[in-house]
């Protein structure tokens, strides 16, 4: 179909189509309750209207009123009770368990933020904050594009659609677009706009647009679809393009309770604790009940962790790229970035009619929020991640640092999909260069026939577990051991074959985890041709194992189950294989060499009857045994000394029946360096504290505070000695955060020794003792209100105790200090194999110096502890 004649078509068919939904009579149920569910919200939001008109404070400049998340004098509260409202103005409550509070204040809306915070049962006590639209004042003079060539080629995407699938039986797909409004008459949008809608500013059901943002974002996602996919106005940021936090929750809540598949937030505020986890709470409820949140990164040129609801896990985050495929200079950029789309001269409806340029990351979202759409119209099954997972999977990667998974690209986004994937898979393939591949009915096959030295490839980008399994099925016609197919997985050849064959059948395991980049590569080299010089392949299959769904992400540990009853793969864990079979045991494991101090760890949960159990051994010792599990729970076990480990799980029925699904479960297994396995020098043994709200963490062998990007925060990690005059404590440190406002301090028994901001390198400190005596010592990354710099943390490593007295005192097993029955009783019960080494001090265990504690050595203190020796 030419362009000019889908262009036609779509006109006739955009006056011609009347869909007629059929309701079954449960749909009809769910409906109704949705109904409830949409009034409740409208009549909150109806009173908070009426309180914020009576109570609220006047803001005359909300871009400087932005600087402070209390400048409304307004918190959300989330608790399930009633609450104390003692000292507010006015409070509205009773949607979703959300409290809204007016105060006079900021400083006592803050004040009762934190009040509330530390009452049990609270999930969140967050500021009301003001919220702005994420688009840049910036202009240029690049020729106007968006959906172009540049990876953004919509139309080749809905000519293939149409070539699958009759216009006329496209499902209604409803971007919701939560925003400034939408003008209703704009020319581009008549005919485009779903009905309902609603105006979270001024609290009534009409969501003209006050400013221009939302027509322009309105404009961006019609633009480049077909007719079936509508827009949704729903007006949550006012004339001058600012809102007020719980209009923008309403808003995302009404888009998903009116069945919008999509919903666009080109807008951001600055992050807290609360703030993330309230909109957490929005996104995953939203995402689970079928809605794909498309969210602006922001225009601030640093880092998108800074922002909600951008930084949020399961939102789709969108930064911005110009038409160079450059990131745009104004786009946050960061680990929360999903994807980059066009963002930089975007022409788009504007306000009044006609059409103007924007640029902002506020112009890029709605690029994505278009292609989510565009898929669904295709697969509306599609479950949200699975919308994601796909179109961060056609991505570009074109290099661009902290811009997700690459550039945007809808372009033949499912073509080779439906041809290649076998049963049960559903990855996504792309062929560029000189001989994309093309596809017939049934397979995909290479184009570099007769074209000598060249290169014909296609090749998918996968995220894969550990050993995950690949099946898929090829034929080659080629000039025997000249011309050849081959399969590699990030560059690594797994397979090859050359000259005549029918169809075969490959299956391997994938011998790396991670991002994984497949390849299926048609090599002719300058000798000629034979047969019919191609390769086909067809049916591929991703199919996870033991390992790969034991393993948490990043780790490679190698499962094994054998025997009558072997573990099975049962979602995202593993689970035993003998439910309902009395006196039977089933059993996987795994080996690995582990030095002393490295923790392997797990997630476990068991359901069992009377008798029953769960068991985990560590070379052929129990080490845990339960008999029920109140859902998941971790499990962490230090290796002792440095040796091979063979970890085996077990679940043992015996004959008096079930309980439950009568089995046990495992995941996540890994293995971590404990944080004091990583700040002690070679073979130093001192413990350190590390519970706080942000503990510090593990990164490479050394320590990192837990606090990045968490506005008005603290990481702290204490170690308590005993020292004596004269004593050392030195350690390695660094710090990298905004100069003068964010810092990294470290304390001695509460003195301040130093007290550093900005960036510094890697340096030594070395503390002295004047006097003998117990020291607590603390190193702590504070961080203020405002914006984050560098990489917004403080680090610590090689943390070492010098003392001229002997590290232990002979016979004091638990380091109390002095030696005592217990003492004894400790090196008894660890000679007996009844406790492991880290629960006793072994130098000071090991009396006798034969390098192992034995009875005598537990006799000997014991005897010391009587006054005897």
């Amino acid at each position: 179909m030419k362009l000019r004649k889908f262009a036609a078509l779509i006109v006739v068919l955009a006056f011609c189509i009347v869909m007629i939904p059929a309701v079954t009579a449960e749909k009809a149920e769910t409906a109704e309750s949705s109904e409830a569910r949409i009034a409740e919200l409208l009549d909150f939001a109806s009173r908070l209207k009426k309180m914020e008109k009576a109570y609220a404070p006047k803001i005359d400049n909300k871009a400087e009123a932005m600087n402070d998340p209390y400048a409304n004098a307004r918190i959300i509260v989330k608790y399930a009770g009633e609450l104390d409202y003692s000292g507010s103005c006015a409070h509205v409550s009773g949607y979703n368990d959300r409290h809204v509070i007016q105060y006079r204040t900021p400083e006592e809306a803050k004040a009762a933020a934190e009040k509330y915070a530390k009452l049990d049962g609270v999930e969140y006590a967050a500021p009301d904050q003001i919220m702005e639209i994420a688009q840049t004042p910036h202009n240029n003079t690049f020729l106007s594009w968006g959906f172009g060539a540049n990876y953004v080629d919509a139309f080749n995407y809905n000519e293939w659609l149409l070539e699958q699938v009759d216009l006329s039986a496209l499902p209604e797909i409803v971007v919701g677009v939560c925003d400034t409004g939408v003008d209703s008459d704009h020319e581009f949008l008549v005919g485009r706009l779903a009905s309902g809608g609603y105006d979270f500013v001024n609290n009534d059901n009409d969501p003209e647009d006050e400013h221009y943002h939302g027509t322009h974002v309105s404009g961006t996602v019609i633009d480049g679809t077909l007719p079936n996919v509508k827009v949704m106005g729903i007006r949550v940021l006012d004339a001058d393009g600012y809102g007020d936090t719980i209009d923008i929750v309403n808003g995302m809540e009404y888009a998903n309770l009116h069945g919008c598949k999509v919903c666009n937030l080109s807008l951001r505020g600055p992050r807290d604790d609360s703030s993330y986890q309230m909109y957490s709470e929005v996104i995953n409820t939203g995402s689970d009940n079928g809605t794909v949140y498309c969210i602006a990164s922001g225009n601030d040129g640093g880092s998108s962790e800074e922002w909600v609801p951008g930084s949020i896990a399961r939102s789709f985050t969108v930064a911005a790229h110009d038409d160079y495929n450059s990131m745009a200079y104004f786009s946050n950029v960061g680990p929360s970035v999903d994807i980059t789309a066009p963002g930089v001269n975007i022409r788009s409806a504007a306000k009044g009619g006609g059409y103007r340029n924007l640029d902002g990351t506020s112009m890029a979202t709605p690029h994505v929020a278009a292609a989510c759409a565009m898929l669904l119209s295709f697969s509306p099954e599609l479950a949200p991640d699975d919308v994601v997972t796909t179109i961060k999977g056609a991505a570009v990667d074109v290099g661009l640092t902290g811009g997700g998974a690459g550039v945007l690209n809808v372009t033949d986004l499912l073509k080779y999909d439906n041809i290649l994937n076998g049963e049960g898979s559903r990855i996504h393939f792309t062929s560029g260069g000189n001989y994309p591949w093309a596809t017939d009915e049934t397979s995909a096959f290479s184009t570099n026939s007769g074209v000598n030295s060249s290169v014909s490839t296609i090749t998918s980008r996968v995220f894969l577990g550990a050993y995950q399994e690949i099946s898929f099925e090829y034929k080659v016609s080629s000039e025997q051991d000249h011309d050849a197919l081959s399969f590699k997985a990030n560059g690594q050849e797994l397979m090859t074959a050359s000259g005549e064959t029918g169809w075969q059948t490959y299956t391997g395991v994938i011998p790396m985890s991670g991002t994984v980049q497949l390849a299926w590569e048609y090599s002719k080299n300058a000798s000629g041709s034979a047969g019919q010089d191609k390769a086909w392949i067809r049916n591929v299959i991703m199919t996870k194992t033991l390992s790969s769904v034991a393993n948490d992400d990043g780790s490679e540990l190698l499962f094994a189950s054998e025997g009558s009853y072997p573990w099975v793969i049962d979602g995202d864990a593993i689970k035993s294989g003998n439910a309902g079979v009395n006196n039977s045991s089933s059993e996987v494991s795994t080996t690995m060499h582990m030095p002393e101090g490295l923790s392997f760890a797990f997630q476990y949960k068991a359901e069992c009857g009377t008798g029953d159990k769960f068991e985990f051994l560590v070379n052929g010792t129990t080490e845990l045994t339960v008999s029920a599990s109140a859902g998941w729970t971790s499990f962490e076990y230090l290796a002792p000394s440095t040796g091979d480990y063979t970890f085996t799980f077990r679940y043992v029925k015996n004959g008096s029946g079930s309980t439950g699904a009568d089995a046990a479960w495992i995941r996540k297994a890994k293995t971590i360096a404990s944080i004091s396995y990583v700040l002690n020098v070679e073979n130093g043994r001192l413990s350190f504290d590390n519970n706080g709200l942000y503990p510090w963490n593990v990164e490479n062998s050394y320590a990192v505070s837990g606090n990045q990007n968490v506005a008005s925060s603290s990481s702290s990690i204490c170690l308590i000695v005993n020292m004596h005059t004269g004593d050392a404590l030195t350690f390695r440190y660094k710090v990298s955060s905004e100069n003068n406002y964010d810092w990294y301090n470290f304390y001695a028994n509460g003195q301040q020794m130093f007290h550093y901001s900005g960036n510094v390198n890697w340096s030594t400190y070395t503390y002295t003792a004047q006097q003998d005596g117990s020291y607590t010592f603390e190193w702590r990354y504070e961080k203020d209100y405002s914006v984050n710099g560098g990489s917004d943390c403080a680090y610590l490593d090689d943390v070492e105790l010098i003392t001229s007295e002997p590290s232990f005192i002979p016979g004091d097993c638990d380091g109390d200090g002095s030696v005592t029955v217990s003492d004894a009783l400790l090196a008894m019960r660890y000679a007996m194999g009844l406790i492991g080494a880290d629960e006793l001090d072994i130098d000071a265990a090991n009396i006798d110096g034969s390098g192992t504690v034995d009875i005598s050595d537990a006799l000997t203190i014991l005897r010391m502890a009587m006054g005897t020796v």
